[in-house]
């Protein structure tokens, strides 16, 4: 009896290889899938000059759930300057998402400024309704 020595499969070449195989087809990122029930992108404020300068001219006004900078611009934007001391980095994109969509709910009736929010700890705790309460009231408070 004669033993045979070797792999008991077949070793793929290199042409044999599935990412040549198989073609890739388009990745399915957020950006090629349509936006429904979102704040356009274009609405946030980027860059650290844009957020450094409205939080030195801007003016602040604090609420149950979060505190809020503002200043007067020709059009709506808006920056969430969530700090680690929030939580890990699951609680930080919650409170972003609550903010995020209290903000969405709540554009039609703003004026054009640009604003700053600063979640506190117990954003988490509250309702949706709760927190487009506490931003409405935020506004009021700074139109005045």
């Amino acid at each position: 009896m004669t033993t045979v020595s070797g792999p008991a499969w077949r070793p793929k070449t290199a042409a044999g290889c599935w990412p040549a195989v198989v073609p890739r087809v388009g990745s399915a990122s957020r950006s090629r899938l349509p936006a429904r029930n979102s704040l356009p992108r274009r609405l946030t404020l980027t860059g650290k000059l844009q957020i450094q300068q409205l939080l030195d001219t801007g003016k602040r006004q604090s609420g149950r759930y979060m505190t809020a900078v503002a200043a007067p611009a020709e059009s709506f934007r808006y920056a969430l300057l969530v700090g680690k001391r929030l939580g890990s980095a699951a609680v930080r994109n919650r409170a972003k998402r609550m903010l995020r969509e209290s903000i969405r709910l709540e554009l039609d009736t703003w004026p054009p400024l640009h604003l700053g929010l600063f979640p506190k700890s117990n954003l988490l705790d509250a309702s949706l309704a709760e927190l487009r309460r506490d931003l409405r009231t935020i506004l009021d408070r700074l139109d005045a």
